[in-house]
């Protein structure tokens, strides 16, 4: 049986020229053809977080932040930069990642609804919607804020003066398809 003839490629060819291909061709080489990509992982990045991922799974999660600052003070403009996170946002946010590591918190796995519980303060109350959501992201109690990890965010107004709760309840969305 007769050895089969080494594959030369367009590509091959325009890498190694003429010579090359004929040093190629008296070596018996075969042209490498490139390798395929590798398959994706199903998993999203978001996932892979060692802070979500190394929590406990739980149906229902609460932490207790403190108040963040309104949606109008996380960010500034910078000329020649674009816009960057405000000093006192970024305060607020490595306290509130602190206290909420501190509480222990376990992850919930696929979608969520948040109820937020906020302190009676001035603005909108889902001005502070974001910023919160956020840092609950960062603690690793969702894996991300996008709409295929939070389903519905409910924010409310209460008398408690002290800080701002959280409560994360899975959404059972097996239980709604087969309805």
């Amino acid at each position: 049986m007769r050895p089969a003839a080494p594959v030369i490629t367009a590509a091959d060819y325009r890498a190694l020229g003429p010579a090359g291909i004929l040093a190629r061709l008296k070596r018996g080489e075969a042209a490498r053809r490139p390798a395929l990509p590798a398959p994706r992982s199903r998993t999203p990045k978001c996932e892979l977080r060692p802070e979500w991922a190394d929590r406990p799974v739980a149906e229902t999660v609460e932490i207790n932040l403190p108040m963040p600052p309104g949606v109008n003070n996380l960010y500034f403009n910078k000329p020649g930069v674009g816009r960057l996170k405000t000093p006192r946002y970024r305060r607020w946010r490595a306290d509130a990642v602190r206290l909420g590591d501190l509480q222990r918190p376990a992850r919930i796995v696929g979608r969520a609804d948040v109820t937020i519980h906020l302190m009676a303060a001035e603005g909108d109350t889902d001005a502070y919607a974001k910023p919160l959501i956020d840092a609950a992201k960062q603690i690793g109690i969702i894996a991300d804020d996008g709409k295929r990890y939070v389903r519905h965010v409910t924010s409310l107004r209460t008398d408690r003066p002290d800080a701002v709760r959280m409560v994360f309840a899975r959404v059972d969305e097996t239980a709604r398809a087969s309805a």
